[in-house]
């Protein structure tokens, strides 16, 4: 499995997981204090989360 290949997968589960909470990606950037776009490039798997704050 390539390293697309997993970011792709967890960007689908992030997706998932968020849409069952009933969260859009705006929300979900407010509460994780990161851009909107940000997310949109988890889910799509173009970007991993090592900007992401702890």
């Amino acid at each position: 499995m390539s390293k697309f290949d997993i970011l792709k997968k967890f960007g689908l589960n992030v997706k998932f997981a968020r849409m069952k909470q009933g969260l859009t990606q705006a929300e979900l950037a407010e509460i994780l204090e990161v851009h909107e776009k940000y997310i949109s490039r988890i889910e799509t798997g173009n970007t991993n989360l090592q900007s992401i704050k702890y």
